[in-house]
């Protein structure tokens, strides 16, 4: 199974909403459908090597901390979702 993305939540946590533009898709080399499709996880066909080079070089420009992550798997220990430290 293809892992996750995490767009929806990096979109969320920066208050944007809507769609990206023109520009901005042509540059990631998609269409506002298979963006749709690639937020909400909803493919079914994976992500592309190109698609995810593009949108985590965009990110790793863009934004830092945790939204500059496109994949959970990716970030460091302390960026990850704090429910997994809680001690009980």
């Amino acid at each position: 199974m293809e892992p996750r993305n995490r767009l929806s939540e990096i979109f969320r946590e920066m208050g944007i909403v809507g769609r990206p533009t023109d520009e901005l898709l042509g540059t990631w080399g998609m269409t506002l459908h298979r963006f749709n499709q690639l937020v909400h996880n909803k493919s079914r066909t994976p992500m592309t090597v190109a698609e995810m080079t593009d949108l985590k070089s965009w990110l790793h420009k863009n934004f830092k901390g945790r939204n500059s992550y496109l994949f959970e798997s990716e970030m460091p220990a302390e960026f990850r979702n704090k429910q997994l430290k809680m001690e009980v």
